[in-house]
């Protein structure tokens, strides 16, 4: 990824069928991760692009290990 204001932006577009084979997921459960992830605001959309909100998922996983 390449580091921006916003987080790190995954510049190439991965859709959510080929993201569930390369983890062995269903694409249903991805979307509905992915949707999740939004809505708790650790990923974002730059168009086609995602955007991991990097600062947002280190402040997660801190309050997540305590």
């Amino acid at each position: 990824g390449v580091p921006t204001a916003q987080g790190t932006l995954i510049g190439v577009p991965v859709p959510h069928e080929a993201l569930a084979s390369m983890i062995g997921a269903s694409r249903v459960r991805v979307t509905s991760n992915l949707n999740q992830l939004r809505r708790d605001g650790l990923l974002s959309k730059q168009g086609r692009f995602m955007v991991i909100r990097t600062e947002a998922l280190r402040a997660w996983l801190d309050r997540s290990r305590k």
